[in-house]
């Protein structure tokens, strides 16, 4: 993930909530990858505790970024959709000070591959990158 991304983060006091309405019409495989980073340095483990939902279903509980002691970290998050993808950030009540945050994600969706030479199926061995998504600063230069 460039530095330049990590410099600037969406945050809310409540949730954030992206949805996406232009995947395949049939259910396919996606991997989301979320990035992390913590820009007040004084928030320390407990303060800043969501949990990350896709699709209404809860994929990582009371997920904190300090967790493991460092102001960085990624998750990444297997998914089937068809047609949309919601990925929602939430505040943990009752067991947080602050609400979510996210300084970018990725979205792909992996192709089912065969092998070249002997034209047998081999599994997902290539994937697709049908958007990616930058925050903030994607908007300052590529």
């Amino acid at each position: 993930m460039p530095a330049k991304v990590l410099q600037t983060a969406l945050t809310h006091t409540d949730r954030l909530e992206f949805l996406h309405n232009e995947l395949d019409t049939q259910d396919s495989n996606y991997t989301v990858f979320l990035y992390f980073f913590e820009l007040n340095q004084s928030i320390k483990t407990g303060q800043r505790v969501f949990d990350i939902y896709i699709n209404n279903e809860i994929k990582l509980g009371k997920f904190d970024i300090w967790a493991y002691g460092s102001a960085y970290r990624e998750a990444a998050l297997n998914v089937t959709a068809s047609r949309s993808l919601n990925l929602t950030l939430v505040k943990v009540e009752n067991a947080s000070d602050l609400g979510p945050i996210l300084n970018a994600y990725e979205i792909l969706q992996w192709i089912q591959g065969t092998n070249q030479q002997d034209g047998k199926f081999n599994g997902y061995m290539s994937c697709q990158i049908p958007y990616i998504t930058y925050f903030a600063s994607l908007l300052i230069d590529n």
